[in-house]
């Protein structure tokens, strides 16, 4: 009973989403984040079989005070220690942050975006057949238009 009923869980939407398409996964995680769900999210990813890459693609988490910057920091920082993600995609001026600190601590490829056009854009370009993402941010940044526009032709 338990295997069955796994096998038959959906997550609510936005939130671990897995969506399948053209042989890519996409973990849509973008109902909203914070720093301890964000590290989880990432760490799924890091966790996953991937035949390709592993691509986080993360925004700001609002709502943090006075300790945005430190807290954005500590999320380039845990995504640079894992060694296993290839890529880091951030949209929002609190996550340039994140991108800034794990590309100066790792080899990671980390890029920074100012519109979601050009990250959708982008994100097409780099993505194959294999690859896993995870898609994260807090709700006011609705990265579900990301979700969706990645495989929009």
């Amino acid at each position: 009973r338990i295997k069955t009923a796994l096998e038959k869980f959906l997550p609510s939407s936005r939130r671990m989403e897995m969506i399948r398409n053209k042989g890519i996964i996409v973990i849509n995680d973008c109902y909203n984040s914070n720093p301890e769900s964000a590290r989880k999210s990432i760490l799924t990813l890091s966790q996953m079989q991937a035949q390709g890459k592993r691509i986080a693609i993360l925004a700001d988490m609002l709502e943090l005070g006075d300790s945005a910057e430190k807290e954005h920091n500590g999320i380039g920082e845990y995504i640079a220690s894992l060694k296993n993600i290839h890529y880091l995609l951030t949209f929002g001026p609190l996550s340039k942050k994140t991108s800034e600190q794990a590309q100066k601590l790792s080899k990671i490829q980390a890029i920074h975006f100012e519109n979601k056009t050009e990250l959708i854009e982008d994100v097409k370009q780099i993505i194959k057949k294999g690859d896993v993402l995870v898609i994260k941010g807090s709700r006011g940044m609705a990265m579900e238009e990301v979700t969706k526009g990645i495989f929009e032709t």
